[in-house]
């Protein structure tokens, strides 16, 4: 009678357990997917404001620095962060699409910005 009450008792214990674990991750998966329609909106349509105008300004003048960083609204986001041309060119697994870059950049502070908004 032990026995199997131990048993139900270690059942029930690791249920509880991988429920906790499956809840976490589907939240972990909904933030995920948040960001990435977020960046996506973001480059479809990206806005042009006052911030975003000076991020890549910054980034233009910063690019040459080995590391650098942009420091966009410290309260209410993080800071972009990257490497030199130089560095990236010297680095086999890196890459830099010149293409992409300006784009990305201006989504990434429009995600900061729509995130800043959001959490007001």
């Amino acid at each position: 009678m032990l026995e199997s009450a131990y048993i139900s008792n270690q059942r029930n214990s690791l249920d509880n357990v991988a429920t906790a674990l499956d809840r976490q991750l589907q939240h972990s998966i909904d933030n995920l997917l948040f960001y990435r329609n977020t960046m996506h909106y973001a480059l479809q349509s990206p806005i042009s404001t006052d911030i975003s105008r000076k991020t890549l300004t910054d980034f233009a003048v910063q690019r040459t620095q080995p590391y650098w960083q942009l420091k966009l609204d410290l309260n209410r986001g993080m800071p972009i962060s990257g490497v030199s041309d130089e560095f990236v060119a010297h680095n086999s697994l890196l890459s830099r699409d010149e293409n992409w870059l300006y784009p990305e950049l201006g989504g990434g502070a429009g995600v900061q910005l729509h995130h800043a908004a959001c959490r007001r």
